[in-house]
């Protein structure tokens, strides 16, 4: 069997679509929680 290579996956997109978009969260808002600087949160 050949295993197909994915092109890598950025985290940003990850925190966008399972967290920030479906709980209408901003990546300000984020940030301010996680007390990280908002350049931090990249999407």
């Amino acid at each position: 069997l050949k295993k197909k290579k994915l092109p890598p996956i950025h985290p940003g997109e990850i925190l966008r679509e399972r967290l920030l978009v479906p709980h209408d969260i901003s990546p300000q808002e984020l940030a301010t929680a996680l007390k990280i600087p908002k350049e931090q949160v990249k999407w």
